[in-house]
């Protein structure tokens, strides 16, 4: 399972895929998660136009956001490569 960023402002969660795609679905209203079922590439949204200037602000915090949930937990990983290098 990816790790997730929750958007109050999108109703929608998103995080990096294994391919390096920019994901999102929507969030459940209770109990945490997201509808993985309806998940699609952010590239895929539709109505680009119905967001404002704040929408995309937000939209690059949680790209960040979403990179830096990866990268940590890649830390690990990329240690133990170059330590054994």
């Amino acid at each position: 399972m990816p790790e997730l960023y929750d958007s109050i402002i999108f109703g929608m969660s998103f995080w990096i895929d294994q391919q390096g795609l920019f994901m999102s679905a929507p969030s459940y209203a209770t109990g945490g998660g997201c509808d993985m079922d309806n998940a699609i590439p952010v590239y895929d949204w539709e109505n680009w136009d119905e967001l404002t200037a704040h929408h995309h602000s937000h939209l690059m915090h949680i790209v960040q956001m979403c990179t830096l949930k990866r990268d940590s937990h890649q830390i690990d990983h990329y240690a133990e490569v170059f330590a054994n290098a």
